[in-house]
């Protein structure tokens, strides 16, 4: 490999640089200086890793890692979220992306730290060739909006989240994202997208619902519903009330991510969400000691919100 196509690290600096190098890929969707910064660099947990390939100064091809505060059980850590792997057209097929990803495992094995991912069919292959836990398919589920039987009183709006949040999150006692609301107000700020945000009761949990259109279908994604382990009035009232904003706004369905061990998965059942055909897996990587409660797709938590898309 010639001097020039040393794999680096980039930085703040390079912001206009990464924003160039995004716009070659995807023309169509391209990313804002807004954007860029909120999610890379001004995150809770720190800046992104971002091993990237450069020619004559120019980022040419990127793997990037997004820090999460993550928990596994009791314990905590850092994960990074894999996202935003790109080649500029001009320089595919030359084993960039193979390099980086290795700069960036080393990294995250060296500093046992830990990684999790959702690849598309075209690039899963390569985490399974690095040794990568697949844990599950992406647990994506569906239901048909209906105006719920009863009046839903206790949920609210509200324009961000306080720390009783964390608090909640303790009582599951799960692997990822730790939902705090240091996580929470930055991660529903995303630039260009609204979210609507509610509170159940005395803040005895918390929603996230987005709109999404597509083809002439209008679809409520539910990114984040946390309520305490043994609340099956909370858990209630929030998905009743999901299913009324739906109604109210004309939309036919909703979404979510619930895999078949997961807390809420009796409940969302009864609200009518249905296990549908995915093919994406859940990935992810961490320290040798971690592995028995990492590798156990029933520990984790996952909801939409954890991947970038949403």
């Amino acid at each position: 490999m010639s001097e020039q196509w040393e794999p680096s690290v980039a930085g703040e600096a390079d912001l206009d640089s990464l924003i160039r190098l995004q716009h070659a890929v995807y023309p169509d969707r391209p990313w804002s200086r807004e954007y860029v910064a909120w999610q890379h660099f001004h995150g809770p947990a720190g800046p992104s890793r971002l091993h990237v390939i450069r020619d004559a100064g120019r980022i040419v091809a990127l793997y990037c890692g997004v820090p999460r505060r993550f928990d596994i059980g009791a314990q905590s850590s850092i994960a990074y979220l894999v996202q935003d792997v790109m080649t500029h057209p001009d320089y595919r097929n030359r084993g960039h992306l193979h390099v980086l990803a290795r700069a960036f495992e080393s990294g995250v094995r060296s500093e046992a730290r830990y990684a999790f991912t959702f690849p598309n069919q075209f690039s899963e292959n390569s985490f399974r060739r690095t040794g990568w836990l697949e844990l599950m398919n992406v647990p994506w589920c569906r239901a048909a909006a209906r105006s719920p039987a009863r009046p839903v009183e206790s949920v609210r709006p509200v324009d961000s989240f306080s720390p009783a949040t964390a608090s909640i999150w303790r009582t599951l006692a799960a692997v990822g994202t730790r939902r705090d609301s240091d996580y929470l107000n930055w991660r529903f700020a995303k630039p260009g997208v609204e979210y609507h945000r509610f509170v159940i009761g005395e803040e005895r949990g918390f929603l996230v619902l987005k709109v999404y259109e597509e083809g002439g279908e209008r679809v409520v994604n539910v990114c984040e519903l946390l309520v305490g382990l043994q609340d099956a009035q909370a858990l209630s009232d929030a998905l009743a009330h999901a299913h009324r904003f739906s109604v109210e706004i004309g939309a036919q369905a909703l979404t979510t991510w619930t895999h078949d061990a997961h807390p809420y998965a009796a409940a969302m059942r009864e609200h009518g969400f249905q296990k549908m055909p995915c093919d994406r897996s859940v990935f992810c990587l961490g320290p040798e000691e971690a592995l028995p409660m990492l590798g156990d797709a029933g520990n984790w938590f996952l909801s939409q919100s954890d991947n970038d898309v949403f």
